[in-house]
Protein backbone atom coordinates (compact mmCIF):
# COMPACT_ATOMS: atom_id res chain seq x y z
CA UNK A 1 0.00 0.00 0.00
CA UNK A 2 1.35 3.28 -0.91
CA UNK A 3 0.34 6.85 0.14
CA UNK A 4 1.32 9.74 -2.34
CA UNK A 5 1.40 12.58 -1.12
CA UNK A 6 4.21 13.13 1.74
CA UNK A 7 2.97 14.81 4.97
CA UNK A 8 5.97 17.33 6.86
CA UNK A 9 7.28 15.53 9.89
CA UNK A 10 6.72 18.90 11.56
CA UNK A 11 2.68 17.95 11.47
CA UNK A 12 1.02 16.58 14.56
CA UNK A 13 0.63 12.83 15.11
CA UNK A 14 -2.93 12.89 15.50
CA UNK A 15 -4.26 10.49 18.92
CA UNK A 16 -5.67 7.51 17.46
CA UNK A 17 -9.37 6.85 16.93
CA UNK A 18 -11.63 3.61 17.78
CA UNK A 19 -14.86 4.54 15.18
CA UNK A 20 -15.56 2.29 12.57
CA UNK A 21 -12.88 0.17 14.17
CA UNK A 22 -14.03 -3.57 11.98
CA UNK A 23 -13.19 -6.22 14.77
CA UNK A 24 -10.95 -8.73 13.36
CA UNK A 25 -10.77 -11.52 16.31
CA UNK A 26 -10.05 -11.14 19.50
CA UNK A 27 -6.25 -13.15 21.05
CA UNK A 28 -4.61 -12.21 17.82
CA UNK A 29 -1.01 -11.41 19.88
CA UNK A 30 0.84 -9.00 17.79
CA UNK A 31 3.89 -7.31 19.26
CA UNK A 32 5.71 -3.90 17.91
CA UNK A 33 9.18 -3.45 16.94
CA UNK A 34 10.32 -0.09 16.03
CA UNK A 35 13.00 2.70 16.90
CA UNK A 36 12.47 5.09 19.83
CA UNK A 37 12.91 7.51 17.66
CA UNK A 38 9.73 6.95 16.03
CA UNK A 39 7.64 6.47 19.19
CA UNK A 40 4.84 9.10 18.44
CA UNK A 41 3.65 7.18 15.54
CA UNK A 42 3.72 3.82 16.68
CA UNK A 43 1.96 5.20 20.09
CA UNK A 44 -0.69 5.76 17.57
CA UNK A 45 -1.33 2.52 16.36
CA UNK A 46 -0.57 0.85 19.18
CA UNK A 47 -3.63 2.05 20.26
CA UNK A 48 -5.74 2.16 17.34
CA UNK A 49 -4.35 -1.73 16.65
CA UNK A 50 -5.70 -2.29 20.36
CA UNK A 51 -9.19 -0.30 19.48
CA UNK A 52 -9.45 -3.13 16.59
CA UNK A 53 -9.67 -6.41 18.51
CA UNK A 54 -5.67 -6.98 18.23
CA UNK A 55 -3.90 -8.15 21.67
CA UNK A 56 -0.86 -5.26 20.87
CA UNK A 57 2.47 -5.45 22.87
CA UNK A 58 5.31 -3.14 22.62
CA UNK A 59 8.25 -2.83 25.08
CA UNK A 60 7.67 -0.03 27.01
CA UNK A 61 3.71 -1.00 27.65
CA UNK A 62 4.61 -5.11 28.06
CA UNK A 63 8.17 -5.10 30.73
CA UNK A 64 8.13 -3.63 33.84
CA UNK A 65 10.94 -1.86 35.42
CA UNK A 66 13.45 -4.14 36.71
CA UNK A 67 12.59 -6.77 34.10
CA UNK A 68 15.31 -8.92 32.39
CA UNK A 69 14.10 -6.82 29.11
CA UNK A 70 16.02 -9.55 26.72
CA UNK A 71 14.21 -12.81 28.50
CA UNK A 72 11.16 -10.95 28.30
CA UNK A 73 11.21 -9.36 24.97
CA UNK A 74 12.42 -13.11 23.72
CA UNK A 75 9.26 -14.23 26.03
CA UNK A 76 6.59 -11.83 24.51
CA UNK A 77 7.90 -12.72 21.00
CA UNK A 78 7.46 -16.07 21.36
CA UNK A 79 3.80 -15.89 22.56
CA UNK A 80 2.67 -13.66 19.66
CA UNK A 81 1.23 -14.34 16.13
CA UNK A 82 3.15 -12.33 14.44
CA UNK A 83 5.54 -8.83 14.68
CA UNK A 84 4.74 -6.00 13.08
CA UNK A 85 8.38 -4.31 12.31
CA UNK A 86 8.05 -0.13 11.84
CA UNK A 87 10.59 0.33 9.37
CA UNK A 88 12.89 3.52 9.70
CA UNK A 89 16.32 4.61 8.95
CA UNK A 90 16.70 4.91 12.91
CA UNK A 91 14.99 1.65 13.07
CA UNK A 92 17.57 -0.10 10.70
CA UNK A 93 20.70 1.08 13.21
CA UNK A 94 18.58 -0.27 16.50
CA UNK A 95 20.14 -3.61 18.10
CA UNK A 96 17.28 -4.65 19.40
CA UNK A 97 14.84 -4.28 16.75
CA UNK A 98 17.59 -6.73 15.24
CA UNK A 99 17.51 -8.93 18.19
CA UNK A 100 13.51 -9.04 17.86
CA UNK A 101 13.74 -10.33 14.60
CA UNK A 102 16.23 -12.47 15.42
CA UNK A 103 13.71 -14.22 17.71
CA UNK A 104 10.71 -13.33 15.55
CA UNK A 105 12.60 -16.26 12.71
CA UNK A 106 14.04 -18.33 15.56
CA UNK A 107 10.13 -18.90 17.04
CA UNK A 108 8.73 -19.07 13.09
CA UNK A 109 6.64 -15.67 14.02
CA UNK A 110 5.06 -14.24 11.34
CA UNK A 111 6.63 -10.98 10.14
CA UNK A 112 5.19 -7.66 8.53
CA UNK A 113 7.40 -4.70 8.20
CA UNK A 114 5.73 -1.58 7.65
CA UNK A 115 7.82 1.23 6.28
CA UNK A 116 7.55 4.49 7.44
CA UNK A 117 9.45 6.43 5.18
CA UNK A 118 11.44 5.28 1.77
CA UNK A 119 14.20 3.35 1.71
CA UNK A 120 16.68 2.01 -0.90
CA UNK A 121 16.29 -1.57 -1.26
CA UNK A 122 20.19 -2.04 -1.06
CA UNK A 123 19.65 -1.16 2.63
CA UNK A 124 16.92 -2.70 3.64
CA UNK A 125 17.91 -6.30 5.09
CA UNK A 126 16.79 -9.82 3.32
CA UNK A 127 14.43 -10.64 6.58
CA UNK A 128 12.69 -7.77 5.93
CA UNK A 129 13.26 -7.67 2.13
CA UNK A 130 11.58 -10.91 1.56
CA UNK A 131 7.86 -10.77 2.76
CA UNK A 132 4.77 -9.48 2.25
CA UNK A 133 5.08 -4.68 3.21
CA UNK A 134 3.20 -1.97 3.81
CA UNK A 135 4.25 1.26 3.02
CA UNK A 136 3.10 4.83 4.72
CA UNK A 137 4.22 7.65 2.95
CA UNK A 138 1.86 10.34 4.69
CA UNK A 139 1.06 10.82 8.95
CA UNK A 140 -2.07 12.21 7.89
CA UNK A 141 -4.98 10.89 10.25
CA UNK A 142 -6.89 9.21 7.17
CA UNK A 143 -3.82 7.67 5.97
CA UNK A 144 -3.08 6.50 9.51
CA UNK A 145 -6.68 5.13 9.18
CA UNK A 146 -6.25 3.14 5.94
CA UNK A 147 -2.46 2.05 7.29
CA UNK A 148 -3.88 0.62 10.41
CA UNK A 149 -6.47 -1.40 8.42
CA UNK A 150 -4.28 -2.97 6.26
CA UNK A 151 -2.27 -4.13 8.59
CA UNK A 152 -5.06 -5.76 9.83
CA UNK A 153 -6.02 -7.07 6.42
CA UNK A 154 -2.80 -8.37 6.09
CA UNK A 155 -2.39 -9.91 9.17
CA UNK A 156 -5.88 -11.64 8.88
CA UNK A 157 -4.20 -13.12 5.22
CA UNK A 158 -0.91 -14.06 6.75
CA UNK A 159 -2.38 -15.71 9.54
CA UNK A 160 -4.40 -17.19 7.31
CA UNK A 161 -1.98 -18.53 5.00
CA UNK A 162 0.14 -19.93 7.20
CA UNK A 163 -1.60 -20.76 10.80
CA UNK A 164 -5.13 -20.38 10.44
CA UNK A 165 -5.57 -22.72 7.65
CA UNK A 166 -7.03 -25.94 8.32
CA UNK A 167 -4.72 -28.79 7.87
CA UNK A 168 -5.81 -30.81 4.79
CA UNK A 169 -6.59 -34.86 5.33
CA UNK A 170 -4.15 -37.18 3.68
CA UNK A 171 -6.80 -37.80 0.41
CA UNK A 172 -7.18 -33.96 -0.09
CA UNK A 173 -3.68 -33.19 0.36
CA UNK A 174 -2.98 -35.90 -2.83
CA UNK A 175 -5.97 -34.70 -4.48
CA UNK A 176 -3.97 -31.07 -4.15
CA UNK A 177 -0.50 -32.01 -5.03
CA UNK A 178 -1.99 -33.71 -8.01
CA UNK A 179 -3.77 -30.81 -9.17
CA UNK A 180 -0.55 -28.58 -8.64
CA UNK A 181 1.60 -31.23 -10.37
CA UNK A 182 -1.09 -31.15 -13.64
CA UNK A 183 -1.10 -27.47 -13.05
CA UNK A 184 2.79 -27.48 -14.36
CA UNK A 185 2.74 -29.55 -16.34
CA UNK A 186 -0.11 -28.28 -18.36
CA UNK A 187 2.15 -25.23 -18.76
CA UNK A 188 5.50 -26.31 -18.78
CA UNK A 189 5.95 -25.90 -22.87
CA UNK A 190 4.45 -21.97 -23.25
CA UNK A 191 3.11 -22.05 -26.53
CA UNK A 192 4.42 -18.05 -27.46
CA UNK A 193 8.20 -18.05 -27.40
CA UNK A 194 10.07 -15.05 -25.75
CA UNK A 195 12.90 -12.96 -25.73
CA UNK A 196 13.36 -12.53 -21.98
CA UNK A 197 15.10 -15.83 -19.85
CA UNK A 198 15.01 -15.78 -16.03
CA UNK A 199 18.38 -15.53 -14.69
CA UNK A 200 18.83 -17.23 -11.25
CA UNK A 201 22.39 -15.66 -9.33
CA UNK A 202 24.38 -15.94 -6.03
CA UNK A 203 26.26 -13.60 -4.38
CA UNK A 204 28.49 -12.99 -7.09
CA UNK A 205 27.85 -9.91 -9.03
CA UNK A 206 30.36 -9.69 -11.68
CA UNK A 207 29.28 -13.23 -13.35
CA UNK A 208 25.65 -11.73 -13.04
CA UNK A 209 26.66 -8.35 -15.07
CA UNK A 210 29.22 -10.47 -17.25
CA UNK A 211 25.83 -13.02 -18.19
CA UNK A 212 23.31 -10.20 -18.42
CA UNK A 213 25.50 -7.91 -20.70
CA UNK A 214 26.27 -10.71 -23.22
CA UNK A 215 22.13 -11.30 -23.54
CA UNK A 216 21.79 -7.59 -23.73
CA UNK A 217 24.13 -7.99 -26.84
CA UNK A 218 22.01 -10.33 -28.49
CA UNK A 219 18.71 -8.99 -27.82
CA UNK A 220 17.67 -10.82 -25.45
CA UNK A 221 15.94 -9.42 -21.96
CA UNK A 222 17.61 -10.82 -18.54
CA UNK A 223 14.98 -11.41 -16.02
CA UNK A 224 16.41 -10.56 -12.57
CA UNK A 225 14.78 -11.05 -9.64
CA UNK A 226 16.54 -8.86 -7.25
CA UNK A 227 16.60 -6.00 -9.72
CA UNK A 228 12.94 -5.66 -10.16
CA UNK A 229 11.19 -2.96 -7.83
CA UNK A 230 9.02 -4.32 -5.38
CA UNK A 231 5.54 -4.40 -4.78
CA UNK A 232 3.38 -6.38 -1.68
CA UNK A 233 4.44 -9.90 -2.41
CA UNK A 234 7.29 -11.48 -0.56
CA UNK A 235 10.80 -11.86 -2.92
CA UNK A 236 9.10 -16.20 -2.67
CA UNK A 237 5.95 -14.96 -4.08
CA UNK A 238 7.19 -13.07 -7.04
CA UNK A 239 9.68 -15.63 -7.71
CA UNK A 240 6.69 -17.73 -8.79
CA UNK A 241 4.72 -15.36 -10.35
CA UNK A 242 8.00 -14.51 -12.78
CA UNK A 243 9.43 -17.86 -12.83
CA UNK A 244 6.30 -19.54 -13.95
CA UNK A 245 6.47 -17.15 -16.85
CA UNK A 246 10.07 -17.74 -17.95
CA UNK A 247 10.51 -20.01 -21.39
CA UNK A 248 14.12 -20.09 -20.68
CA UNK A 249 16.20 -19.95 -17.48
CA UNK A 250 19.96 -19.29 -17.35
CA UNK A 251 21.25 -20.70 -13.46
CA UNK A 252 24.77 -19.42 -12.53
CA UNK A 253 26.42 -21.60 -9.85
CA UNK A 254 28.79 -19.68 -7.83
CA UNK A 255 30.67 -20.88 -4.69
CA UNK A 256 29.05 -18.34 -1.86
CA UNK A 257 28.58 -20.78 0.82
CA UNK A 258 30.91 -23.55 2.89
CA UNK A 259 28.79 -26.85 3.93
CA UNK A 260 30.03 -30.17 4.65
CA UNK A 261 28.57 -33.63 5.25
CA UNK A 262 27.48 -34.29 9.46
CA UNK A 263 29.10 -37.20 8.98
CA UNK A 264 32.37 -36.41 7.75
CA UNK A 265 32.39 -32.76 10.21
CA UNK A 266 31.41 -35.05 12.94
CA UNK A 267 34.64 -37.52 12.50
CA UNK A 268 37.41 -37.27 14.64
CA UNK A 269 39.94 -35.04 13.78
CA UNK A 270 37.88 -33.66 10.58
CA UNK A 271 35.70 -30.56 11.73
CA UNK A 272 36.30 -27.49 9.57
CA UNK A 273 38.40 -29.83 7.04
CA UNK A 274 35.30 -31.09 5.45
CA UNK A 275 34.12 -27.79 4.46
CA UNK A 276 34.05 -27.16 0.95
CA UNK A 277 32.61 -24.46 -1.18
CA UNK A 278 28.70 -24.68 -2.26
CA UNK A 279 26.33 -22.70 -4.78
CA UNK A 280 23.59 -20.71 -2.27
CA UNK A 281 20.60 -23.29 -1.06
CA UNK A 282 18.20 -20.78 -3.15
CA UNK A 283 20.28 -21.08 -6.17
CA UNK A 284 20.07 -25.48 -6.03
CA UNK A 285 16.48 -24.46 -5.50
CA UNK A 286 15.34 -22.86 -8.11
CA UNK A 287 17.42 -24.69 -10.72
CA UNK A 288 15.25 -27.76 -9.79
CA UNK A 289 12.26 -25.24 -10.23
CA UNK A 290 13.34 -25.03 -13.74
CA UNK A 291 14.09 -28.26 -14.28
CA UNK A 292 10.97 -29.88 -13.72
CA UNK A 293 8.66 -27.22 -15.09
CA UNK A 294 11.22 -26.10 -17.96
CA UNK A 295 12.71 -29.37 -18.24
CA UNK A 296 16.60 -30.05 -19.13
CA UNK A 297 16.68 -28.57 -22.21
CA UNK A 298 15.63 -24.87 -21.50
CA UNK A 299 17.69 -24.77 -18.40
CA UNK A 300 21.54 -23.36 -19.04
CA UNK A 301 23.58 -24.04 -15.73
CA UNK A 302 26.83 -21.61 -15.82
CA UNK A 303 29.39 -22.36 -13.05
CA UNK A 304 32.62 -20.06 -11.87
CA UNK A 305 34.74 -22.27 -9.38
CA UNK A 306 35.92 -19.86 -6.36
CA UNK A 307 39.43 -18.08 -6.88
CA UNK A 308 41.10 -20.65 -4.17
CA UNK A 309 42.52 -23.40 -4.59
CA UNK A 310 41.46 -25.16 -1.53
CA UNK A 311 38.66 -26.26 -0.57
CA UNK A 312 36.96 -27.77 -3.34
CA UNK A 313 33.85 -26.83 -5.04
CA UNK A 314 30.83 -29.22 -4.37
CA UNK A 315 28.64 -29.78 -6.73
CA UNK A 316 24.77 -31.07 -5.68
CA UNK A 317 25.08 -34.61 -5.76
CA UNK A 318 21.76 -34.88 -7.42
CA UNK A 319 23.31 -33.15 -10.27
CA UNK A 320 26.35 -35.43 -11.19
CA UNK A 321 25.93 -35.80 -15.52
CA UNK A 322 24.73 -32.44 -15.80
CA UNK A 323 26.55 -30.37 -18.32
CA UNK A 324 27.84 -27.19 -16.47
CA UNK A 325 28.97 -24.82 -18.40
CA UNK A 326 32.31 -22.79 -17.00
CA UNK A 327 32.56 -19.31 -17.26
CA UNK A 328 36.62 -19.05 -16.99
CA UNK A 329 38.76 -17.34 -18.64
CA UNK A 330 38.59 -18.27 -22.31
CA UNK A 331 35.67 -20.52 -22.36
CA UNK A 332 33.10 -20.71 -24.58
CA UNK A 333 30.33 -20.41 -22.85
CA UNK A 334 28.66 -17.43 -24.75
CA UNK A 335 28.48 -19.40 -27.75
CA UNK A 336 26.84 -22.52 -25.89
CA UNK A 337 24.54 -20.12 -24.48
CA UNK A 338 23.87 -18.66 -27.77
CA UNK A 339 22.95 -22.11 -29.46
CA UNK A 340 20.31 -23.13 -26.94
CA UNK A 341 18.39 -20.25 -27.08
CA UNK A 342 18.29 -20.60 -30.64
CA UNK A 343 17.00 -24.18 -30.27
CA UNK A 344 14.86 -22.77 -27.61
CA UNK A 345 13.51 -20.16 -30.37
CA UNK A 346 14.23 -17.62 -28.02
CA UNK A 347 16.38 -16.17 -30.68
CA UNK A 348 16.74 -16.90 -34.50
CA UNK A 349 19.33 -19.67 -35.29
CA UNK A 350 22.54 -18.76 -37.25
Amino acid sequence: MFFKRKVSTNDAVPRATTENAPPTGANRRVFLSYSRRDREVVDWFYNDLTARDLSVFMDVASIMPGEDWSSRLAAIIGEASAIVVFVSRAALESQIIQFELQQAAAKSVAILPVFLERIAGDMIPAPLRERHFLVLDEQSLESLKRMSAAIVETLERIWAETQGAPALAPAASEQAAESLAAELRSESQPAAASNSVFVVHGHDTQCLQEVEKFLESIGVKAVVLTRMSGDDQSLFQRFFRFGSEANFAIVIITGDDFGASLIQYEAEGVKDRALQFRARQNVVLELGFFYGRLGWENVFVLSKAPNKVYPNFERPSDLDGVVFHSMSPGAEWQERLRERLGRAKIIARA
